[in-house]
């Protein structure tokens, strides 16, 4: 995705950044001259003379970048691509689960359940999951399952919403939301408008955190990070106390006590320090992970960009055709784009094709040996085949 952005949206490719701040004169990239700002040989050279500065790109269609489709095939609810070197792409479909098919048959108002590879990949529901009703069925023939030990995963409108909770009452104006109206809502919109920023900004102050250029939305963020370890270490009876002192700040300030104000303040920072060194070596371990975690992954991708490009080239010089399991056809490779579809796959060379045509029920692919390939719905010998 990264290299997709560096070719094909030049403004915000990563290529932009290199040698950034190094020209004298301060020249933004589309005013630079290559031979004169810039060096032949430059990474921004090919962002300057990119065919596609003025082009919007399409996401979903993304993975098809680089493959040098020469033909696409259009029919009422899926696309067939195929690429100069004859691999197929498909991608499209209404639904996660197709129902279409004969009057009589019970899988227009059910879903199939478990099919073999070759359907899910012609009804696009590979890794589809069941609809709510069909997997309640299997729940309640197969019994509650197996129990897990893996916790939970937090919903993030649930954390945000504990956030908001925690550091509303803390200041003493949390109230249940009412039935009619969303919780969130209620908080952002009713509740958190009704704290003075310099309540924040105390709380903040006292426990050794600039609040500078913060508005109230990151105060809260930070409290509620200060509130959890305040809790866990120095305790809630504590924790309490501090927030006592804190209007005794807020009160003094207003009475323009400030000698006094800055008395409190220095005592309750000081009481706090021992939290915050600890906050900060957290923090700092945190910042080591993520960038060792960062580094590992770039040594990964790069391992695997490797091993990918070897694969390919092996694969496309294979010549140990594959046959399918009825009817000794050579096996075709049908590669999705998508989520939904199946795993892009290496187009073998003795699997390439030199053009695809496909319908609203039925597909045809034309293989290099001049061989007629066709799928779909085969009823009544409508694919022109001698086998049910």
């Amino acid at each position: 995705a990264k290299l997709f952005n560096g070719r094909v949206v030049p403004k915000e490719s990563f290529l932009a950044t290199i040698g950034a701040g190094e020209d004298k004169g301060g020249k933004k990239l589309e005013e630079m001259q290559v031979g004169v700002d810039l060096d032949v040989d430059d990474p921004r050279t090919e962002l300057i003379y990119s065919p596609f500065n003025h082009t919007k790109c399409c996401a979903n269609t993304a993975a098809l970048w680089g493959r040098r489709v020469v033909g696409v095939s259009l029919a009422s609810n899926v696309a067939f691509a195929w690429s100069e070197l004859g691999e197929i792409f498909a991608w499209g479909g209404t639904s996660q689960w197709w129902h279409k098919v004969e009057e009589e048959s019970m899988f227009r108002s059910q879903p199939r359940g478990v099919t073999t590879a070759r359907s899910s990949l012609l009804l696009t529901t590979t890794g589809a999951e069941l609809p709510p009703e069909a997997a309640m069925a299997e729940e309640d023939e197969e019994g509650f399952g197996e129990l897990s030990l893996e916790a939970p995963v937090e919903d993030p409108e649930d954390l945000e919403a504990a956030k908001f909770k925690d550091v509303l009452s803390y200041f003493g104006v949390w109230k249940p939301p009412p039935v009619a109206q969303p919780r969130m809502d209620y908080y952002k919109d009713t509740l958190f408008p009704t704290l003075e920023y310099g309540q924040l900004s105390v709380a903040c102050e006292v426990r050794g955190k600039k609040v500078d250029g913060k508005n109230k939305a990151e105060l809260l963020e930070l409290l509620y990070e200060d509130f959890m370890l305040e809790r866990r270490v120095i305790g809630i009876r504590q924790h309490r106390r501090i927030r006592e002192a804190e209007e005794q700040v807020h009160i003094l300030r207003g009475r323009k006590k400030h000698r006094a104000a800055e008395k409190y303040v220095a005592d309750l920072v000081a009481q706090w320090r021992p939290v915050l060194e600890m906050q900060a070596e957290a923090q700092a371990e945190q910042a080591v992970k993520a960038r060792k975690q960062k580094e590992r992954g770039l040594i990964k991708r790069e391992k695997g960009y490797a091993r990918m490009r070897a694969h390919k080239h092996e694969a496309r010089l294979d010549g140990n055709a594959r046959y399918t399991p009825r009817g000794g056809s050579i096996a075709l490779p049908v590669s999705g784009i998508t989520a939904r579809g199946g795993a892009v796959q290496t187009a073998r060379g003795y699997a390439a094709v030199v053009q695809v045509a496909c319908g609203a029920n039925h597909v045809a692919a034309v293989h290099t040996s001049g061989e007629l390939y066709t799928w779909g719905f085969g009823a009544a010998g409508r694919l022109g085949l001698d086998i049910p």
